[in-house]
């Protein structure tokens, strides 16, 4: 049986806590300067009252292009919807800048919990990758100095 590369194993692992600290945050519509460094994952288009529905959310599971113009957003992309007839099919929206409340943009989560959580996935990656391959460098098994 072939035993697993270490390499592939870190990798595997830092998939996972990155996809961890990744969140999709709420954000006001920025200005034209501040545009370019946002990960745009939808809009949320209408006014959201706190007693009841009034606005559309347009998720996207992909996003594979975002331009700004000055009166819209353009977002080319898969669309996040499970039970609709468009859901994961790619599409070219326009949304009027009018209408847009706000946008939602993936962020990392750096918080202090999410760095404890990365250091243990990785350390038990680590202990893993040993255990499983029997060998900590090229021809030294654990437990050996040398």
């Amino acid at each position: 049986m072939r035993k697993p590369n270490a390499v592939l194993a870190a990798v595997v692992a830092a998939a996972f806590m990155v996809s961890g600290c990744m969140s999709v945050q709420r954000a006001p519509v920025p200005g034209p300067e501040a545009r370019d460094g946002l990960d745009i994952r939808g809009v949320i288009v209408g006014e959201c009252p706190p007693d009841g529905p009034g606005c559309e959310t347009f998720e996207y599971s992909e996003v594979h292009d975002v331009r700004w113009t000055e009166t819209s957003l353009v977002i080319t992309g898969a669309v996040h919807a499970p039970g609709e007839d468009d859901h994961g099919q790619i599409t070219t929206v326009t949304f009027p800048l009018a209408e847009v409340s706000e946008v939602l943009v993936s962020e990392t989560a750096g918080t202090r919990s999410s760095i404890i959580v990365a250091g243990i996935l990785m350390g038990a990656s680590v202990i893993i990758t040993f255990l499983v391959t029997g060998k900590s460098q090229d021809g030294v098994p654990i437990g050996s100095s040398g």
